[in-house]
């Protein structure tokens, strides 16, 4: 009985160092995750800082800054941890604009506008998957994504965004053809 008790004890010792260890553990994890979710609202907001100031860039530069920017956008995305859901609309509306851009530089049937088209509505519907839609009910979402919806979508949104005006390159008349 004395050996079984004392392996009892033993065990009931074991137990409470364990859960002891286990609520501190969890205390720490608690804390790490708060710290983690700072720094996850810091760098979301570093991101829209950034994504801010190229899109300004963009509304008040010529042509080319403009395009630069859209492409700088991308790049900013490809570096950023924000989530899945913030990085799809944001390649969605940089992949919309620069499709804009082409159509009114070259035309619906150039090659480089069709693939910015092809771009602008991948990231559309990821950014629908993410959102909780359906791959179905999605999928019907960019199907009626139309080019002509893109560019009414593109010249609201920058009107909105700049007094009415738009991007500075489209009211410049900066386009070559």
């Amino acid at each position: 009985m004395l050996r079984r008790n004392a392996s009892s004890k033993i065990a009931i010792m074991i137990v409470m160092i364990v859960s002891v260890n286990g609520a501190l553990w969890c205390g720490g994890c608690k804390r790490a995750s708060h710290e983690v979710l700072i720094v996850q609202a810091t760098e979301a907001e570093k991101f829209d800082k950034q994504v801010d100031s190229l899109y300004q860039k963009y509304l008040d530069g010529s042509l080319e800054e403009a395009e630069r920017s859209l492409q700088e956008i991308l790049h900013v995305v490809e570096g950023s941890n924000v989530e899945p859901r913030v990085q799809a609309h944001t390649r969605y509306l940089a992949y919309v604009r620069l499709y804009a851009m082409e159509v009114r530089r070259r035309g619906d049937t150039d090659p480089v506008a069709e693939a910015y088209l092809l771009e602008a509505r991948y990231w559309f519907l990821q950014q629908r998957k993410f959102e909780g839609r359906g791959f179905e009910d999605a999928s019907k979402d960019v199907q009626s994504l139309t080019p002509q919806q893109c560019k009414d979508f593109v010249e609201k949104w920058d009107k909105d965004h700049s007094g009415g005006k738009g991007p500075r390159f489209y009211w410049k008349e900066e386009f070559n053809g």
